[in-house]
């Protein structure tokens, strides 16, 4: 009995968790149909394609790939273009599965910085990935507060080379279930990077 009801609380952490994500097109299903590499909801992306139907995370749905087929500025996707998602509370983590694979040392970033209603940043958090991945794996960004009262959310994946301007060819990353919860969806050793993450609020 208490196995079941261990179960039936954890379906509805769940189901009340995807409820409740704030991020649009999380799971890169709709894309413009005037730009196949945009999907809906990021308007700031380069070099951004859109993974066929089945081969998402768990072999379904969809997912959206960055990619270099030429040595020309680095890979990357933001929320919103770069104004942010607007949320309404002070979300602890921010979750995904992605892939990557890394060329002659190329690494990704994964980031989520929190402003509040003022532009004022709040909170962040960052993960760098050097090591290739070659299936979907989950991860779990914590989200570090100096203050509370978040209001909207800029979430950005980058993708950089060791040195010098631009990635390599070949480099790629995929990712999938994009999710802002409470709860961590994975165990994965995080280490606060040594620097702050800032971005300047969008004028506009």
């Amino acid at each position: 009995m208490q196995k079941i009801y261990i179960l039936l609380t954890a379906i509805i952490a769940l189901t009340t968790a995807h409820a409740q994500n704030p991020i649009p097109n999380a799971n890169f299903s709709t894309y413009w149909p005037s730009n196949p590499g945009e999907p809906n909801g990021w308007t700031d992306c380069e070099d951004i394609a859109q993974v066929s139907p089945g081969n998402g995370n768990g072999g379904v749905g969809w997912a959206a790939q960055g990619y270099k087929s030429a040595n020309t500025y680095p890979a990357f996707i933001t929320s919103s273009g770069g104004t942010g998602i607007s949320i309404s509370q002070d979300y602890a983590y921010f979750n995904l599965y992605y892939k990557f694979t890394g060329v002659s040392g190329d690494f990704l970033i994964i980031s989520v910085t929190m402003f509040n209603a003022s532009n004022a940043q709040i909170g962040s958090g960052v993960f760098q990935q050097t090591n290739n991945v070659g299936s979907f794996t989950p991860l779990s960004v914590p989200i570090y507060y100096s203050g509370s009262g978040a209001a909207r959310a800029v979430i950005s994946i980058l993708m950089n080379p060791t040195s010098g301007a631009n990635p390599h060819v070949g480099s790629n990353f995929i990712i999938d279930d994009l999710s802002l919860t409470g709860s961590p969806l994975a165990v994965e050793e995080i280490e606060k990077e040594s620097f702050d993450l800032k971005l300047e609020p969008n004028p506009a």
